[in-house]
């Protein structure tokens, strides 16, 4: 009886403990890093590039919200 209680005890603290790690998980965003050489042979970048770039982002994060994006731009 009391062995059978303890793994009672412990196969719940095992269920408790994997759920939180999993809401905690499911909470978090996912970020996607996107780096992309824009430019010419003169490394004089095209603003329309970037627009079309930003354009696509702005399309796939309203269709997934839970993608989040970093473009390497931002770390420049």
């Amino acid at each position: 009886m009391i062995m059978n209680k303890k793994w009672s005890i412990v196969f719940w603290s095992i269920v408790i403990v994997s759920l939180l790690a999993g809401l905690i998980y499911w909470q978090t965003p996912i970020v996607l890093r996107l780096g992309v050489f824009i430019g010419g042979s003169w490394n004089v970048p095209s603003a329309s590039t970037y627009e079309l770039i930003d354009g696509i982002i702005a399309q796939f994060e309203q269709d997934h919200p839970e993608f989040v994006f970093n473009t390497m731009r931002e770390f420049l």
